[in-house]
């Protein structure tokens, strides 16, 4: 807005409450916005990328108007334009004026930060001037015109002091601001405002400015980050192939009780069998094995559930075994071990 006599006058006065303000690039907004509405684009120094800019070449060229106004970022937007931008030699003050006939009594001076900017050439076959500066050489230089492109115009203006609050302030200076902008259809206005456009020179470009494509992108990367990180993870050096260490206590055992039977020394293998018996019935079921009688007999049946005759059997077996005297047969100290086998597991 702009504070004239004691009065606020909103810029969106000045475009018949039809403005948009806009605060994304050129390039992001002309790409998702689809539209064949015929627009007003306005760019206040607005710095933007060959890209952005020709996305509005284009729109201009159906049929919409720009107005580009600054100095910072006109060079490379003439380029090929058949515009020449120069600076003119440094001047104290600046006399804007208009060329039209009805616009002629509203000029703006520039006493301080004058631009001291002007168009040095112009195709004048699409060029018009609209607006001159006249320093204090008296030179009169171009320095607001119309270029026609396609079904649109361009205009460019080189002073953006004249819209500041520091001139609009004095006397009737926002009229100058009126006409500048009157020269713009009344239709809707986009104004690109607020911040400058980075300008990407990546070849990612194209990705990272289409937002679906830009989050694909990141997907991507994250999966392929994730992948790292777990297939490291997983990721070891090759374990070498331990062979396990033989049992040979087993083979020892067969070995003994091969040497047993080839000897046929049947009376201290069914000693040894006895002994080692008796021993578990003193460790597992702590049964005193001092009396080997009926109570003997009676306990150890309750202990481990066994018929009493197999009971009274094994132990007439161990009694002949662990006897100093009494011979063992072949059959006896099978039998003996089976019967061991079967009811004390």
């Amino acid at each position: 807005y702009f504070l004239v006599c004691g009065r606020i006058i909103y810029i969106d006065d000045l475009f018949n409450h039809k403005l948009e303000r806009i605060s994304l690039t050129p390039y992001e907004y002309f790409s998702d916005d689809k539209t064949d509405e015929p627009l007003n684009i306005v760019l206040i120094n607005r710095h933007i990328t060959s890209e952005g800019w020709n996305k509005i070449m284009d729109r201009v060229r159906k049929g919409d108007h720009a107005f580009v106004m600054g100095y910072e970022n006109i060079r490379f937007n003439t380029d090929s334009l058949d515009l020449n931008v120069y600076i003119t030699r440094y001047t104290t003050f600046n006399d804007l004026r208009l060329r039209d006939k009805k616009f002629q009594s509203d000029s703006i001076y520039i006493r301080k930060f004058s631009g001291n900017r002007g168009f040095s050439t112009y195709d004048s076959v699409f060029t018009r001037i609209l607006g001159t500066s006249l320093n204090d050489d008296g030179k009169e230089i171009p320095n607001f015109v119309e270029v026609k492109q396609g079904k649109g115009k361009l205009f460019f203006h080189l002073e953006p002091m004249a819209i500041t609050n520091y001139y609009l302030l004095n006397n009737e200076n926002y009229r100058y601001t009126e006409n500048i902008f009157s020269y713009l259809p009344d239709r809707k206005t986009i104004w690109f405002k607020d911040s400058n456009e980075i300008i990407n020179s990546s070849p990612l470009r194209f990705i990272l400015n289409q937002t679906p494509l830009r989050y694909a992108w990141y997907l991507s990367l994250l999966g392929v980050i994730l992948f790292i990180i777990f297939h490291a993870k997983r990721k070891q050096r090759i374990v070498p192939v331990m062979e396990p260490l033989k049992n040979s206590s087993a083979e020892f055992v067969k070995t003994i009780g091969n040497l047993y039977l080839q000897e046929g020394n049947y009376k201290d293998m069914a000693n040894k069998k006895a002994t080692y018996f008796l021993n578990k019935i003193r460790t597992d079921l702590l049964i005193d094995t001092t009396h080997l009688d009926s109570t003997f007999e009676h306990r150890l049946q309750l202990k481990i559930g066994a018929k009493e005759e197999k009971i009274k059997r094994m132990m007439k077996l161990i009694e002949k075994a662990i006897h100093p005297q009494a011979p063992v047969q072949q059959d006896e100290l099978i039998e003996l071990n089976n019967i061991i086998d079967e009811i004390y597991q």
